[in-house]
């Protein structure tokens, strides 16, 4: 048994928790963002905490299967998971806390936690 396995879920309910009063909207939906974002919870080290989960759970799949049918099954989420994150933040750019996302960007990590704040 892998020993990521629960790590994903755990971060998963760590983020459902956190913005459970306030939920993000889908991912490509051509919304306005809110006047604020998250920056608590596991938002404090990721910006895209929900992606960051589903990728731990191909992780752990590819670890499982370490092939090249598991690098495929970790490289297709992360281009897709990617693509829609970049969409997300361009989003932030064009709304009314861009200022304050600009700040923010460079304190947590897209997926990783950055191990050195800048």
């Amino acid at each position: 048994m892998c020993t990521l396995t629960p790590a994903p879920l755990l971060l998963w309910a760590w983020r459902l928790r956190t913005t459970r009063a306030n939920p993000p909207t889908l991912a490509y939906t051509e919304d306005t963002p809110k006047a604020i974002f998250f920056q608590s919870g596991p938002y404090r080290f990721v910006r895209h905490p929900f992606y960051s989960a589903y990728l731990l759970f191909w992780l752990a799949t590819a670890l499982a299967d370490p092939g090249l049918v598991g690098a495929l099954l970790l490289l297709a989420p992360v281009a897709v998971y990617f693509a829609a994150a970049r969409h997300e933040e361009a989003k932030f750019a064009r709304s009314d806390c861009a200022a304050g996302y600009q700040l923010y960007r460079p304190q947590a990590g897209m997926f990783l936690p950055r191990l050195f704040r800048r």
